[in-house]
């Protein structure tokens, strides 16, 4: 009977992967189509990312397709579609059909590697997956108090002091040059802090409320000294990872986590003030809110603009370690910080157009030669979440999503970002830290 089971299990993947496959030809035909008559409107790549995630499902909520599918969904269909900055697109000039080919073409990539790497196995994955016998006690109280100690050097490092932080958190933020070293270690807290914090509101029930209330009120203040529109939701997420990762995945979750994504980035953007004045209807104030995802048009800048040549843009990220040593300091270290002065003047210091990684793919080897490396990013991802799910251990399911947020970074920026290098040790030293043997228990 148990291998009958196993058979029509077996024979359901083969199933799906199948559909997939036949999914995706169809998407490069429909392509091919699209590029010969010229013209690729985003209602085609929403039709196309659909159907594909559509035929291949994943199990879970938090399995790198949805996170792929998010990102791809949320910057490229309907603010495209009904966003004031692309109303006067008419999707058949070059330059946007190659943008749109070349996104399909990274979102393909992504999910197909995806779909075949990123699944739940049998192996025990013994070389990664250690057992130090560090109690979760130590990296929990470690974490907090590494938080306190990172917020009074941001506060002492930076101009404003802590008293400028209490009272205008946006300001200081954007001038709290020379306060990196304590937000590397303020990043690092927190994962520790939160995760950990998360294991102990699953096995001190009792006190669940009370702890409950702790950690959101270290959330918010951890925000104040680190703002930004992501960070309080993945402090959240932390808080949560536990009982957040092993959750199945269903349409009716699918369809809420899609509404809430999209009212919270048009709600962040309402309150950034990218809504714009003069508008009086509630669609004219819709699309000028969707102004906020600017990225396909920044992609389109600088296609139509800048000409490619072989790794120009790729190692912009270590430009960062010349600049301390007296190097010139308009080195850029990202596409964002080179291009957005010269397309988008009148941005502040801080605030920069993100330009997709499909910029820095395009100018550094016309898109297509960057492949290889891009293949070998989704690989890793892949690979960790795969040996996350296989094991559920509780440093590892830490270290996957933090990267699945990072690759949504990177899918925003370039192949190499700056940050990786103390992002990367940061998860490391995180893992064995919160890898004390345990694992979470699975439903």
């Amino acid at each position: 009977m148990e291998d009958g089971q196993q058979f029509k299990r077996k024979l359901k993947i083969k199933k799906q992967d199948f559909i997939l496959l036949i999914t995706s030809l169809l998407v490069v035909i429909l392509y091919v189509i699209a590029n010969i008559i010229k013209y690729t409107p985003p209602s085609l790549f929403l039709f196309s990312i659909t159907a594909l995630y559509l035929s291949a499902m994943p199990k879970y909520l938090f399995h790198p397709k949805n996170f792929l599918i998010g990102f791809y969904g949320l910057w490229y269909t309907i603010p495209v579609m009904f966003g004031k900055r692309y109303e006067d697109y008419s999707f058949s000039d070059d330059s946007v059909i190659l943008c749109y080919t070349m996104l399909i073409s990274t979102f393909l990539i992504g999910f197909i590697i995806f779909h075949f790497i990123a699944r739940k196995t049998n192996n025990s994955y013994k070389l990664l997956v250690l057992s130090p016998k560090i109690p979760m006690i130590y990296a929990h109280v470690f974490g907090i108090l590494l938080i306190f100690v990172a917020i009074i050097l941001i506060a002492v490092m930076s101009q404003h002091g802590l008293i400028g932080w209490l009272k205008n958190p946006g300001l200081a933020s954007q001038e709290r040059g020379g306060s990196g070293p304590a937000i590397i270690l303020l990043i690092f807290a927190t994962g520790l802090a939160y995760v950990s914090g998360g294991y102990y509101l699953q096995k001190y029930r009792k006190l669940f409320f009370v702890l409950l209330l702790f950690y959101l009120s270290l959330c918010f203040l951890t925000f104040l000294f680190y703002v930004g529109r992501g960070k309080l939701i993945m402090y959240i997420v932390f808080l949560f990872l536990i009982p957040f990762f092993r959750t199945r995945l269903k349409i009716i979750t699918v369809l809420i986590f899609t509404f809430l994504a999209l009212n919270f980035a048009l709600i962040a953007s309402w309150l950034r003030g990218t809504a714009g004045e003069g508008v009086s209807t509630f669609y004219e104030k819709f699309q000028t809110t969707l102004n906020y995802f600017d990225t396909f048009e920044a992609l389109n800048i600088l296609v139509e603009n800048e000409s490619p040549s072989l790794f120009q843009t790729t190692f912009y990220a270590f430009n960062k370690f010349l600049i301390p040593y007296g190097f010139d300091r308009s080195l850029p270290y990202s596409i964002s910080i080179k291009y957005t002065p010269i397309y988008f003047p009148g941005y502040g210091t801080r605030t920069t157009v993100q330009f997709p990684i499909e910029a820095d793919m395009y100018l550094s080897g016309w898109y297509i030669l960057m492949i290889p490396l891009l293949i070998i990013f989704f690989l890793l991802i892949a690979y960790l979440y795969r040996v996350a799910i296989s094991t559920m251990n509780i440093g590892m399911v830490y270290v996957s999503v933090s990267v699945l947020f990072l690759m949504i970074s990177h899918l925003r920026g370039m192949i190499f970002e700056f940050y990786d290098f103390y992002m990367f040790p940061i998860l490391l030293v995180s893992y064995f830290l919160l890898n004390p043997g345990r694992k979470i228990n699975q439903s």
